[in-house]
């Protein structure tokens, strides 16, 4: 009984961090794309705000978790339409999930 009640009150209070940080992380979220659609010629804005995207010599190709977009550094990119909001002034964290398939020392560059 006391394992029962002591493994509810864990559960009970991971459930209540892990929903914290999940809401505190993302107030400020300007735009997310997870790239994931797999199909189109677009990318949609995971952060609700509306910057979704225009994918531009780029093609889908199956990734670790479903679908992904292959950039073969021929220019290929993700194209937004201009909005104030993404003129960020200050701090910034940009993520993403790379795979390189190849290495170049003078050309190796995600900006």
């Amino acid at each position: 009984m006391k394992m029962k009640l002591f493994l509810l009150i864990i559960t009970g209070l991971m459930l209540v961090i892990w929903h914290s940080i999940g809401t505190s992380a993302s107030k400020d979220l300007v735009a997310a794309r997870t790239l994931g659609e797999g199909f189109g010629g677009k990318v949609k804005n995971a952060s609700g705000n509306g910057h979704n995207g225009v994918i531009s010599g780029t093609k889908w190709v199956k990734g670790k978790f479903g679908a992904t977009l292959e950039f073969n550094g021929d220019g290929d990119q993700v194209l937004g339409a201009h909005n104030d909001a993404l003129n960020i002034e200050g701090k910034l964290t940009v993520e993403a999930w790379v795979f390189p398939t190849g290495w170049n020392p003078d050309l190796n560059a995600i900006a």
